[in-house]
């Protein structure tokens, strides 16, 4: 035996009970009189109550069809009012977005961008937060995390390049001075280094040779910066 839908026959309920007839109400939902007359006689049954007067020209609520009325004209109001929400909404960005991203690289590049988003969609609102250290968006309840490096896992998440970037190695004339220019990834090895760190660990640099192939070199880290 099928199971019962607890909802059935609301909408028909809502739509007659406005109308106060079932013929209009029929008329606006595009059925028969009869399949109305058979959805409420099913519905008051299932409540184990009556809902309406009946009459032969008009139907009117009772008591307690006025106080049900009441409920479920709301509830499909609501329900009608956040389906527009999300059609509306993939048209028009709206809602509260919530963007995670590098410190220097957002507030440079990224947020002139995102605040002329926002000026051409009133209805968007963004909370915006700089961090340069790796975190779990799921967990930390972020819509859009930005990051710079190679995308270890993705599992759950839908990934897209934004842009790339080069780095260089680089000192200062003063200290170049001093000590030298290295010439070859070897001479790395007797000079004072800055080193990346990320979860505690040390980031390689990367580094392309004549031929355009990449190697990593992890330099002793003569001073560490670590991303708070």
């Amino acid at each position: 035996m099928a199971q019962t839908e607890p909802f059935n026959g609301i909408a028909t309920f809502v739509v007659a009970a406005r109308s106060r007839s079932f013929t209009e109400a029929a008329d606006r939902l595009g059925i028969t009189k009869s399949a109305v007359g058979k959805g409420i006689a099913r519905l008051e049954e299932r409540l184990g109550t009556q809902l309406f007067h009946r009459t032969t020209r008009r139907v009117s609520l009772i008591a307690d069809g006025e106080a049900y009325f009441a409920t479920c004209a709301a509830a499909l109001d609501d329900i009608s009012s956040m389906e527009e929400v999300l059609v509306t909404g993939q048209r028009t960005p709206r809602g509260r977005l919530r963007i995670d991203m590098p410190a220097s690289f957002g507030r440079r590049f990224v947020l002139p961008i995102l605040l002329e988003i926002a000026k051409e969609c009133p209805g968007l609102q963004l909370t915006m937060t700089f961090t340069d250290h790796l975190i779990d968006p799921i967990e930390e309840g972020v819509d859009l995390l930005i990051r710079f490096g190679e995308l270890q896992d993705s599992s759950g998440l839908i990934a897209r390049r934004l842009t790339r970037q080069k780095l260089v190695i680089c000192g200062s004339p003063e200290y170049l001075a001093a000590r030298g220019t290295p010439k070859q990834t070897e001479d790395l090895g007797r000079h004072d280094c800055i080193v990346g760190y990320r979860r505690g660990q040390p980031l390689a640099w990367i580094i392309v040779d004549t031929n355009g192939a990449e190697k990593r070199v992890a330099p002793t880290a003569t001073h560490a910066e670590e991303p708070p």
